[in-house]
């Protein structure tokens, strides 16, 4: 369970640091119960087809609820996706710089993104 976390946040964390089959359908599943797809509203997700994510249960999970998926070579999406790499990746810098500094100078004491944030406990 997460410290502090804000609610409905899911506990992801794995002692590896990275995701894991378990984790990445968990995280579809909430995906996907928050998004509320139906044959009507359906949606198109979009990620590298590495082991972890592209698992017959994940595909299966999908289809039955209305999900697409559109996967990348794995350890490619730095090159398949210019818009990250010229627009988003920017952004999410200055986006992060001005939380830090509102954070600092609007809610003292408060946690910054750059900082250590509480680990999850068991």
């Amino acid at each position: 369970m997460l410290e502090n976390g804000p609610t409905g946040t899911l506990d992801l964390a794995n002692r590896f640091g990275w995701i894991t089959e378990d984790c990445f359908l968990n995280a579809l599943k909430h995906f996907i119960f928050f998004v509320k797809l139906s044959t009507e509203s359906p949606a198109l997700t979009a990620f590298d087809n590495h082991k972890t994510r592209m698992t017959i249960n994940v595909v299966l999970y999908a289809r039955a609820n209305n999900a697409t998926i559109l996967t990348f070579p794995p350890h490619c999406s730095h090159r398949l996706q210019p818009l990250e790499v010229t627009v988003f990746g920017p952004f999410k810098i200055r986006y992060r710089a001005s939380m830090n500094y509102y954070h600092k100078k609007i809610c003292p004491g408060s946690s910054t993104l750059n900082e250590p944030q509480p680990r999850p406990s068991k």
